[in-house]
């Protein structure tokens, strides 16, 4: 039974598997191979993964002398792999220490040496990574492994030549063929990319990460037609819809529906609900009532520039649900250019949609210019963000006021870069735009010019119309509403773009921007 248990392990049919692995443990619990099976299995099968931990737990009590070290070896890895998935508790040791128990027991156990390369130093990591490839070249799951270490590490170069080689092995592990395409994006290579992804999904045509990513790419490039349908794969492979509104309310598919209304809803943050906010006034036509679901400190502000849309706070679960009741459909905010935009002739004209009233500082002879340096996105905003001491070339230009517009704790790096330049840089600390936004539109419109990375306050001072300079990056941090190219941007009036030409050198950008500066100041 165990023999018939692993080989349908083996070949993929995990339900079959866990239920034979079941039986294997029933009849002898004191089987490690059983348990270490029953917990391979139950993960992967939606409906009993919560147990596989336990069922790893109980494969290592069961363990014994007698065991195959390979089997145990094995039994650790495994134990290893489901501790990352979840806390773990003070009495059980550490995924790491797992992997190693695995490579001391079983040293040429290739799975074991890339897991333990995963979470070591990178000395450490490099020279069980060579071990494991050594152990196991003809491996393409290796290689691939392999390449997610270099490209978590930050080599992207190294990471692009294991997916290689992962495919001249397998031609047909679309993993490795998404990775690829994903690296090659992350070097800044868009073409390449949108090629290699569109191979990833001809050869699996459901597999997400390269669906989205495709999406990304076309969207990048304007094409989207194409990129709606790509991008739009994740959400709606989850369907997921807030609470509130339950899975009853049916998506709308863009057939108007003039005496209906439609509720849509944001899983965004304020920066991309601004943003989106502007293709409202065309969807507005189509349908009988509009109401929009978004972050609450910005409700106001947009229903004063659109009277004709209903907003409402999101985190407000009556309303939503009351709304939801009456809505003939509903869809995600960020996904409703499907129906609005098929190329880029149909993009809304940029315009200043919020107004504030400015705190006025005292009188001054001389340009206010606000900055902003960092993202706090969990995905990508390490590439998005600069270091303030990187920006030390335009800071130094004279003739300028410095205002700070960055929001979170950055005191200490502001206070520190101005001292080492012998400037000042005008610190508000109620005017966060996270903590206090009212107050921050009401000191951004203070400001003659931002100069920022592209996060929230791009958004806001886009909006306001207020002269906006965006450093972009390219590669990882791209959102595909600032588009491949172009010098202005197509959302916001007043918004010049400067663009990375290599994903995460900033220096090139920083001498454009102080190169603009000294040719606007008088």
């Amino acid at each position: 039974m165990i023999k018939d248990a692993l080989d349908r392990l083996s070949a993929g049919q995990f339900a079959v598997s866990y239920g034979l692995f079941r039986q294997a443990v029933l009849t002898s619990p004191r089987q490690a191979v059983a348990w270490f099976g029953l917990s391979q299995a139950s993960a992967r099968l939606p409906t009993a993964a919560d147990k596989a931990f336990a069922f790893a737990e109980r494969a290592l009590l069961t363990l014994d002398g007698h065991e195959r070290s390979r089997l145990q070896a094995e039994v650790f890895r495994n134990f290893g792999q489901l501790l990352q998935q979840r806390p773990s508790h003070a009495h059980r040791p550490s995924a790491k220490t797992c992997f190693q128990q695995a490579v001391i027991i079983a040293p040429s156990l290739s799975s074991a040496m890339l897991a333990f390369a995963a979470t070591g130093a990178p000395t450490d990591r490099r020279k069980w990574l060579g071990r494991a490839l050594k152990s196991a070249p003809s491996r393409s799951n290796s290689w691939e492994v392999a390449g997610e270490l270099g490209r978590n590490g930050g080599d992207i170069s190294a990471a692009k030549k294991c997916y290689r080689r992962a495919l001249i092995l397998t031609p047909s592990a679309y993993h490795s063929q998404t990775f690829l395409g994903i690296a090659q994006k992350s070097l800044g290579d868009l073409i390449t990319s949108t090629t290699t992804l569109q191979r990833a999904v001809i050869m699996a045509p459901s597999y997400l990460p390269a669906c989205t990513t495709l999406g990304r790419n076309y969207l990048l490039q304007r094409d989207f037609k194409r990129g709606w349908e790509f991008f739009e794969a994740e959400w709606r492979h989850h369907n997921t819809r807030p609470d509130a509104i339950g899975h009853d309310l049916p998506l709308w598919t863009g057939v108007p529906i003039p005496n209906g209304q439609l509720l849509l809803w944001s899983d965004d943050q304020i920066g991309d609900e601004v943003l989106f906010a502007n293709l409202l006034p065309a969807l507005r036509k189509h349908v009988g009532s509009l109401t929009v679901a978004v972050d609450r400190r910005i409700v106001p502000y947009l229903a004063a520039a659109l009277p004709a849309v209903e907003f409402i706070a999101k985190t407000d679960q009556q309303r939503l649900r009351q709304a939801a009741k009456t809505a003939s459909a509903g869809y995600r905010l960020e996904f409703i250019g499907r129906f609005l935009l098929d190329d880029a002739t149909q993009l809304p004209p940029p315009q200043a949609l919020l107004k504030s009233t400015p705190i006025m500082p005292p009188e001054r002879k001389r340009p206010r210019v606000g900055l902003s340096f960092h993202s706090i996105n969990p995905t990508i905003g390490d590439y998005k963000s600069i270091h303030l001491t990187t920006l030390s070339p335009l800071l130094s230009l004279p003739g300028i006021d410095w205002v700070n517009l960055q929001y979170g704790d950055h005191e200490q790096e502001i206070a520190s870069t101005a001292k080492a330049l012998g400037i000042h840089i005008e610190q508000n600390p109620d005017a966060d735009q996270i903590q206090h936004l009212d107050e921050f539109l009401k000191r951004l419109a203070t400001i003659d010019l931002v100069i920022s990375i592209p996060n929230t306050t791009v958004h806001l001072a886009g909006a306001m119309g207020i002269e906006t300079w965006v450093m972009l990056p390219r590669g990882p941090g791209q959102s595909w509403f600032w588009f491949d190219d172009g010098e202005q941007a197509s959302w916001y009036p007043k918004t010049r773009l400067f663009r990375q030409k290599t994903p995460l050198q900033w220096d090139p950008v920083v001498t454009a921007v102080r190169d603009a500066m000294v040719d606007r100041l008088p």
